[in-house]
C-alpha cells in the first residue's frame, strides 16, 4: 500500500501487538518506504484519528478477532474516520465448513491474543 500512495500519500497502520508493529517497521525500512508510513499500537475499536481523514481503509483478518457485539463498534469507527465516498477493503476467513485451519486460528487467538496480528491500514492523500 505504501507503494500505491506515491510520494504524496501516507499509509497509517494500527495493530494491537507492538511486536507485529516492529516487524512491519523493519519491512518498511528494508523496502525504503518508512517515510510513507505511520504505525500506531492500539485497538481498532478506538481509532486515534480525526473524522473524515482516510480515502480508503483496509483490514486483514481483523473482524473475526472481535466478539460479535464489538464488530459494529469497529465498523462505526471506520465509518467515522473514512471520508464520505471512501472505500473499505476487508480480508476475512470464512466460517463455512469449520475446517482445521479456522479452528486452529480461533484457538490461537483465544489463548494468545497478542501474538496474532491485526492489519488495519488506512490511506490518506493528506
Amino acid at each position: 500500500m505504501a507503494e500505491l500512495v506515491g510520494e504524496e500519500g501516507k499509509v497509517y497502520g494500527i495493530d494491537i501487538s507492538s511486536g507485529m508493529l516492529e516487524v512491519s517497521k523493519r519491512r518498511f525500512e528494508k523496502a525504503g518506504l518508512l517515510d510513507r508510513v505511520e504505525l500506531y499500537c492500539g485497538d481498532a475499536s478506538k481509532l486515534p484519528y480525526e473524522d473524515n481523514k482516510f480515502d480508503a481503509v483496509f483490514m486483514s483478518f481483523t473482524l473475526e478477532l472481535f466478539d460479535t457485539p464489538e464488530i459494529p463498534k469497529v465498523l462505526n469507527e471506520i465509518k467515522r474516520v473514512q471520508k464520505p465516498g471512501g472505500r473499505l477493503g476487508v480480508v476475512s476467513m470464512s466460517k463455512e465448513g469449520r475446517n482445521v485451519l479456522l479452528r486452529l486460528y480461533e484457538w490461537l487467538h483465544e489463548k494468545f491474543p497478542n501474538i496474532l496480528t491485526v492489519d488495519l491500514s488506512m490511506l490518506s492523500n493528506q
